[in-house]
């Protein structure tokens, strides 16, 4: 174990100093740098972990998370970017990635922040659909880290019009959701700008169950059946529709309106520039939408051919020849042009799904694997070492070299699974004549960017943290190598919980839970446990 002069939250303090004294601070929000010690140690769980990096990136990525925090006339929001873009919604919102928001903050102490967040986001005038996102599964899952379904079904009518609405917009005549990459945040993806795609569907299926759990905890199941019945069916169609036998995985059927008739021979006739394995593929494990006996797929993650890589997973599969890792317009253009489509001018675009690495797929990729892990599926295809390596290279991609050749702890946008760098941030530094684009977000665009979730996937995966609404399950990925693993004070239905491994290999006292602080598990392996 570490010294024990040193707490957990002296680890936190000392790692705060340390970011304050490398940022650069320009645009502030609710909690400016001088308090953001006072605002994490009364508001987050804190760690001790033996991976320095690991630990290191956790307590960043809650810094980064604060800086977003935004107090504004309808109540408190979280931003994706710190500065002002033009592509952004009432007080600089973006529906985009509000739910990785939510899922990251459901595991604060005192989460008020995001229900005020939620109800702007449903009630502010504006629909939440300029992006797909799973806005009703996300709040489900904030209800059940507390145990109790009141916000949801407080804005249950908000949810049902939300749904509709989504119907009504992108509803395809076979019972599936079209969309467009652009609207699924994935711009130049190579599986197309239109189709039938894993994403939002699966957001379609968990957001039904959502819309199904709250409905029955208000007391009306005729609607909780109703949407029950229609996740049912929507999953039904994604497994039939969009899982290509032959290369064991899920695809985007690409198709060229929202009113094409899918193809009988379904990826068989689908154009070879557009028929990819891309990383949302995983997407049906995330919203627990896929079957038993597809598992092979996990395979493709560790594949260098596929989405392995030295710094990160990439985004479309290597060994296809649309995949790209471009910092020119030329090159952007080229590639648009070999596809049949029109080149979008000299500079071309800095934001590309077509091989670079995204924290916003990896920490999905990663709760896709915790997911399948946890379902205690037979399958030999990806491991709890897995889990762990991948989430561990995500906290490696947590650096960036500054002009006077320091490396500090950074988060930017799309990341060179090749080399670290930080493609986006390359780009837009000489968009304009060899300076900033302000039209692009200005100097500061793509620092400290909140576009996906880290703390979840420590807390949830590895330390394995599952809260329904009636039970909490630990179900943890600790690596048999590691002498120790702690997490303090994550409030679960009303508790404050602590989980503690000292690895009994090597003397250690093992595994052991406490709620409020009196001990009510001990094992000297780690178990699934359910209080």
């Amino acid at each position: 174990m570490k010294t024990k002069t040193l707490t957990s939250r002296d680890i936190l303090s000392q790692h705060v100093a340390a970011f304050n004294q490398t940022d650069e601070e320009t645009i502030i929000q609710a909690i400016p740098n001088r308090q953001a010690e006072a605002w994490m140690q009364a508001h987050i769980p804190c760690v001790m972990l033996p991976d320095p990096m690991l630990e290191q990136t956790y307590y960043f990525r809650w810094w980064t998370f604060r800086k977003h925090i935004k107090n504004t006339p309808d109540g408190t929001v979280i931003t994706e970017f710190l500065p002002s873009v033009p592509w952004a919604g009432k007080h600089n919102v973006i529906d985009a990635s509000c739910c990785h928001h939510i899922e990251e903050g459901r595991w604060l102490r005192d989460t008020p922040i995001l229900d005020e967040y939620i109800t702007f986001l449903y009630r502010s005038g504006k629909p939440p659909r300029n992006y797909s996102n799973w806005l009703e599964y996300a709040v489900l899952e904030l209800c059940e880290a507390r145990g109790d379904p009141s916000l949801g079904v407080k804005l249950l009518p908000n949810m049902i019009q939300n749904h509709k609405g989504w119907g009504l917009e992108r509803l395809h005549p076979s019972g599936l959701y079209w969309s467009v990459d652009d609207r699924d945040a994935t711009e130049f993806s190579i599986g197309g700008k239109g189709g039938l795609r894993p994403t939002l569907n699966c957001y379609q299926v968990a957001n039904a169950r959502a819309i199904s759990a709250f409905a029955r905890a208000s007391g009306d199941f005729v609607a909780a059946d109703r949407y029950g019945v229609l996740a049912h069916g929507l999953a039904e169609r994604i497994n039939r529709l969009l899982w290509d036998e032959k290369a064991r995985f899920y695809k985007a059927l690409p198709l060229a309106d929202r009113n094409d008739q899918i193809p009988q021979d379904g990826f068989a006739a689908a154009d070879p520039r557009r028929n990819v394995r891309e990383i949302w593929g995983y997407t049906p494990w995330v919203f627990g939408v896929a079957p038993k006996g597809r598992a092979d797929a996990f395979r493709q993650l560790l594949d260098v051919n596929g989405f392995g890589a030295t710094h990160g997973l990439t985004t479309a599969e290597r060994r296809h020849p649309g995949f790209g890792l471009f910092y020119t317009g030329e090159e952007l253009n080229a590639w648009l042009v070999s596809r049949g489509e029109s080149p979008i001018g000299p500079q071309g675009h800095e934001c590309l799904w077509n091989g670079p690495s995204w924290p916003f797929s990896t920490c999905l990729a990663l709760k896709a694997i915790a997911n399948l892990l946890d379902s205690k599926e037979e399958q030999h295809c990806i491991h709890a070492s897995d889990y762990v390596g991948l989430l561990a290279q995500y906290a490696r991609q947590h650096i960036r070299r500054i002009p006077d050749g320091r490396i500090v702890p950074w988060i930017d946008e799309n990341l060179n699974p090749d080399t670290g760098d930080w493609i986006a941030r390359t780009r837009l530094s000489t968009w304009e004549g060899g300076t900033w684009a302000e039209e692009k977000g200005g100097y500061e665009r793509g620092k400290d960017y909140n576009h996906s979730s880290f703390c979840d996937g420590v807390i949830g995966g590895l330390f394995g943290v599952r809260p329904s609404l009636r039970e909490i399950r630990i179900s943890p990925l600790f690596p048999a190598c590691w002498p120790y693993a702690v997490l303090e004070d994550v409030p679960v239905h009303g508790h404050l919980l602590t989980i503690c491994y000292e690895n009994p290999r090597l003397g250690g006292a093992g595994y052991r839970v406490a709620l409020d602080g009196e001990c009510v598990f001990a094992s000297n392996r780690p178990v699934t446990f359910h209080l």
